[in-house]
Order: C-alpha cells, then sequence, then structure tokens
C-alpha cells in the first residue's frame, strides 16, 4: 500500500469509528449491545442493523449475518463467549 493510500484510510478509518461511535451514543443509549437486545434475529435485520455503521459495505453486512444465522465463525463467536445471559 502506498503512503497516500495509507494515509486515506487511516484517515477514513478513524472517521468511522467516530461516526460509529457517534451513532451507538444517540442511537443504542450509550450500549452498543443494544444493537441486538431484541434476542434472535433474521439474516435481513443483521444485515440491516450492520449497515447502519459506517465503515460495514453490503459485502462485510453479508458476510457476518450469514455467520450469525448459521451460528459459526469468528463474528459470531465473539458475541456468544461475551454474552452472559
Amino acid at each position: 500500500m502506498a503512503d497516500k493510500d495509507r494515509k486515506n484510510y487511516l484517515k477514513n478509518i478513524s472517521r468511522y469509528i467516530i461516526k460509529t461511535c457517534e451513532l451507538i451514543i444517540n442511537v443504542y443509549d450509550n450500549d452498543a449491545d443494544n444493537m441486538f437486545k431484541n434476542g434472535k434475529f433474521t439474516a435481513p435485520e443483521i444485515y440491516f442493523i450492520l449497515r447502519s455503521l459506517p465503515g460495514i459495505g453490503p459485502k462485510k453486512a453479508s458476510m457476518i449475518a450469514r455467520d450469525f444465522v448459521k451460528a459459526e465463525g469468528p463474528w459470531y463467536n465473539g458475541i456468544k463467549e461475551y454474552r452472559i445471559d
């Protein structure tokens, strides 16, 4: 990756993180867990929750939603290990 590309990438990622934090603060009462508080979701519901996050495009959202629905993969396993019911 060229220096210019790297700088643009880091600038965009920083902006995405800030926008995501603002979204979590303003929409989800300062708690990211509130995005998934309703329990079980269909693949389209997971997809659109994820698409609302800056920096998550259709490809990433589809991949993560697939893993959640199939109950496998790194995203799902991380959430499963984190959750305490």
